[in-house]
């Protein structure tokens, strides 16, 4: 991003949790918004807000409102695989907030990584253990779907992205 947007550009990491990609945006001079369920879990996250409050960081509840055509990217770096239905809507909103020639990054596991083939021929789930997600209550917030490269292509371009770079790693 240092290499595509000002310094002074506004970047909203979508489910920022930690927010460790929240406090590098902002130390290297972006305008960052950081939102997660931060309320929900009070005060499991007051330090970790209050850091990223004190580091020039707006701290942001994800039911609140985007503003639309408002920032010059969003994060949503480890979020997708964890909506508990169609990601379309989530994606529509986070398309409708970004500016035009904004940028969209997503960063999600994906199952065919070699590491979890190999748990996978083990016998081991790449998931939370079973009885963790059978008796949790609703709503469940562990991983729902992980998606293929070409999955996450396909969603980028019904939202009516063309100009898409996908970087795989292990």
């Amino acid at each position: 991003l240092r290499d595509r947007l000002q310094p002074s550009a506004k970047v909203l990491d979508l489910g920022s949790y930690f927010g460790n990609f929240s406090l590098a945006l902002a130390k290297s001079g972006f305008l960052v918004e950081a939102a997660d369920s931060y309320l929900t879990y009070q005060p499991a996250f007051d330090s970790v807000t209050r850091l990223m409050s004190a580091s020039g960081i707006r701290i942001r509840d994800l039911d609140e409102p985007i503003s639309e055509n408002y920032y010059d990217a969003v994060l949503m770096m480890g979020v997708i695989e964890h909506i508990p239905h169609t990601p379309r809507l989530v994606l529509e909103q986070v398309n409708r907030a970004l500016r035009p020639g904004g940028f969209l990054i997503i960063d999600t596991p994906n199952l065919a990584y070699i590491y979890n083939r190999q748990k996978l021929s083990r016998g081991d789930s790449p998931y939370a253990p079973i009885p963790t997600q059978y008796y949790s209550d609703l709503p469940f917030e562990g991983h729902h779907r992980e998606y293929t490269s070409d999955e996450v292509r396909w969603m980028l371009q019904q939202l009516g992205h063309a100009d898409i770079m996908i970087d795989m790693f292990c």
